[in-house]
Formats: structure tokens, C-alpha cells, sequence
């Protein structure tokens, strides 16, 4: 039979009228600790995979476990280029297939559907490197999950959960960098011995002078190899520049 009503509004974009995925679960591990000094990678790591596990189904297990010892600052290419015999040195008692640009090459080969990590820090604390990734990841076929996200509620409830947490990573990434750079003007200046100078009388008010030394020149200290050598007795060195020292006989 024939309809005079032309064909129905298309609706498949909406979320609520997606079809289902149908295939297979196969889930990896996303992991990274930014240095082996910074954070000890046989402990980071497994405790990574325990919370991440926690968002498996009954009975599920990791196909594959894909962790950097890196900067999370760093390109997805310039990840994972350590060579393999470092990361068998480190000695983390969790399989290693790779890094996040191997991920990135053989999901398809492999079939994932799902990538999980801890938060999404692990991933990237660069905003930007870490949506690229959720993209490119999305674009074939894989969801990422967080595992400090909140389970249920709306779509863009998770949304603002996930970027508010991105935003956070970008936020204490910029501030690592400030720190850092604040240490290095530090080092920088104490190996150029710009230490704070002493300043012995000059100017418009004269030295001080002790009761027993009355009517003696104490512009500057007189040496003497003798015990009794004037010596400071008010001011340390440490005192900073501009301070006037007195001294005693």
C-alpha cells in the first residue's frame, strides 16, 4: 500500500537512536607515569590497572596493556620511542604491548572497543593531545573510558565530568612548567654568585663604635692575626645588602 506522507524524519544521529554495538567487547589498558624517578612505575602501574579494571564487565579481561614511562606532555609520535630493554629493566610486574602510538596503530588489527585508563591524565595532560586521541580513537570505532568518571546519568553530564578534567591536567601541566622554571632562574643565579653584599659604613651615617674603642677609626675592620681582631657582633653576613655591621673589640 502506497502512502501520500513522504518517508519518516531521519533520526539515526541522535545518541538515543543509535543502533547498538554489536561486536565483541575487547578492552586494553591505557596507562603512563611521567618518569621512573618521579613516580615509581612498579607501583603506578598495576594500581592504574586495578581502578581502570574496575570498569570491565563481569568476567571481562584486558585483550592488552599499552603504558609510557614519558611525559604526558609530550606528542602522541614522540611517545613510547624508549627502547624495549629499558622497560624490562623497570621490572612493573604488568605486560607492556606497547605504547600509546602502538595503540593508536593496531586497533583495527586488533578489534578494540574499548580503552581504558585511570583518568585522563594518562592519556595526555595536554588538552589538546588527549581530545586528538579520544577523536582518533573514536574515529575507529573505540569508546575511552575514565575510570574516576561517574557511572549513569546524561551524555553531556559525562561531557562536562570529562573536560572539567581535562582542564584540570592542562592547568597543573602549565604550573609544573612555571615551577620548573622558577628553579632553573634559581640555580641559575646562585651559579653566578649574585649573593647579597655587605655593606661595612659609607654613606650619610657613620659606623658605630664600641665604649672601648672611643675616638678610634672604625670606617672599615682592622686585621689583626691576634685573638682580640674586631669581629662583627650584630648583624651576620646573611643579613642582606644595605645592612651596616657594628663592631666590638
Amino acid at each position: 500500500m502506497n502512502s501520500r506522507f513522504g518517508p519518516p524524519i531521519d533520526m539515526s544521529d541522535l545518541l538515543a537512536l543509535q543502533s547498538a554495538d554489536q561486536r565483541q567487547r575487547r578492552s586494553v589498558f591505557v596507562g603512563r607515569v611521567s618518569t621512573k624517578d618521579n613516580q615509581d612505575p612498579t607501583l603506578s602501574i598495576p594500581r592504574q590497572v586495578a581502578l581502570a579494571s574496575e570498569r570491565l564487565e563481569e568476567g571481562e579481561e584486558f585483550v592488552a596493556f599499552y603504558w609510557d614511562v614519558e611525559s604526558g606532555m609530550l606528542a602522541p609520535e614522540q611517545r613510547g620511542l624508549g627502547p624495549r630493554e629499558m622497560y624490562e629493566a623497570l621490572a612493573v610486574p604488568v605486560p607492556r604491548d606497547g605504547g600509546l602510538q602502538d595503540l593508536l596503530e593496531r586497533v583495527e588489527t586488533l578489534g578494540v572497543t574499548h580503552a581504558l585508563a585511570e583518568r585522563s591524565d594518562r592519556v595526555a595532560r595536554a588538552m589538546l593531545t588527549s581530545l586528538t586521541v579520544e577523536h582518533e580513537l573514536e574515529r575507529l570505532g573505540v569508546e575511552v573510558v575514565y575510570a574516576n568518571e561517574p557511572t549513569g546519568g546524561t551524555e553531556s553530564g559525562r561531557l562536562r565530568s570529562r573536560r572539567y578534567g581535562q582542564v584540570d591536567a592542562e592547568v597543573y601541566r602549565a604550573t609544573m612548567l612555571e615551577m620548573s622554571m622558577r628553579k632553573a632562574a634559581s640555580a641559575s643565579s646562585a651559579r653566578s654568585g649574585s649573593w647579597p653584599r655587605i655593606r661595612t659604613g659609607g654613606g650619610s651615617k657613620p659606623p658605630r663604635r664600641c665604649a672601648g674603642c672611643a675616638g678610634a677609626n672604625t670606617s672599615r675592620p682592622q686585621t689583626s692575626s691576634r685573638s682580640s681582631a674586631p669581629r662583627p657582633t650584630s648583624t651576620p653576613w646573611w643579613g642582606g645588602a644595605g645592612r651596616t655591621i657594628t663592631w666590638s673589640c
